[in-house]
């Protein structure tokens, strides 16, 4: 194996990443979920406060409280300028209801960011299919079918040569060569030009009734008038 790693050349194939979901690119989100955690956090807190917080309880939820006041500044949020101590169990009611209104407002937020982003997303998609058509027809018809193209790379070949010894080709030009003769006569026949006989020959003649002028104006642009009957 150390041998045929050395001497026989090849290349990684490194694993296609996952795409991920477009609302993951909104800073929105991520700062929608902060807060969703941090209610949870809190009714979790809520249970289980018999009497007093603690001090660490209170000094963390302190912080939290700053975090959120910058959150609120970045997307001018509009809540109760209340100010939290959490000593005791209605400071922490009081709080909840603070944050479920902070999420009220960052959910409607948010779907205004993912509807602005998915906007620009299909603007972009429909240039670039414009794009395409006059410079990637390929990539169009991939985009338009919504089919992944795939393709196969061969980079070795193992045949018998004319005496019937066994070889191993890993040169680039002679894998092609052998590549395209494979394909040539895998099917037991010659890929060669043929005449064409009988009644097939009388279809491939031009054909009087077409006019062979009726797309030498494909690519002028509509008229006025054109538009309109679209339209």
């Amino acid at each position: 194996m150390k041998s045929a790693n050395e001497n026989i050349r090849n290349k990684k194939v490194i694993k296609q990443k996952f795409k991920c979901a477009p609302e993951k690119k909104l800073s929105v989100y991520f700062d929608l979920r902060y807060i969703i955690n941090r209610i949870q956090e809190i009714r979790s807190c809520i249970t289980g406060l018999r009497n007093y917080p603690n001090q660490k309880t209170i000094d963390k939820w302190i912080n939290y409280q700053n975090a959120i006041i910058k959150l609120k500044d970045k997307y001018e949020l509009v809540t109760s300028d209340n100010s939290f101590n959490f000593l005791d169990h209605d400071q922490f009611h009081r709080y909840l209801d603070e944050l479920n209104e902070i999420r009220k407002q960052l959910r409607i937020v948010f779907k205004l960011e993912l509807n602005i982003m998915e906007q620009e997303q299909i603007i972009s998609s429909i240039k670039k299919r414009c794009d395409n058509y006059k410079d990637d027809q390929g990539r169009m018809i991939q985009s338009i079918t919504e089919k992944e193209m795939v393709s196969i790379s061969i980079e070795k070949i193992y045949k018998k040569d004319h005496n019937g010894n066994e070889v191993l080709i890993t040169d680039e030009n002679q894998v092609m060569e052998e590549t395209n003769h494979h394909f040539q006569t895998v099917a037991g026949s010659v890929n060669r030009k043929k005449p064409i006989q009988g009644r097939w020959k009388e279809q491939y003649k031009p054909q009087p009734h077409i006019n062979e002028n009726i797309y030498s104006g494909i690519m002028n642009a509509p008229s006025y008038d054109e538009w309109l009957d679209i339209i």
